[in-house]
């Protein structure tokens, strides 16, 4: 079955310490169809030097309607 109320979260970049050039870091979708994808793209600028630890975006969706969020 299609995943709805798919959200998608990133706040491993610091806005003190990166700048968006293009994309959001939080996106959402209505529905994502079986058996298919969809890509997301970000492209941020460093606004110092230094070592950063990034951490994996996170995911939440519905795997059916009204159903548990997963």
């Amino acid at each position: 079955s299609a995943a709805l109320d798919v959200e998608l979260s990133d706040d491993s970049f610091p806005p003190e310490d990166f700048g968006i050039v293009s994309g959001m870091l939080n996106v959402k979708w209505d529905r994502i169809a079986p058996a298919s994808n969809v890509s997301h793209t970000v492209v941020l600028r460093p606004l110092k030097a230094g070592y950063f630890n990034f951490t994996s975006a996170t995911i939440t969706y519905l795997a059916q309607e009204g159903g548990q969020v997963v």
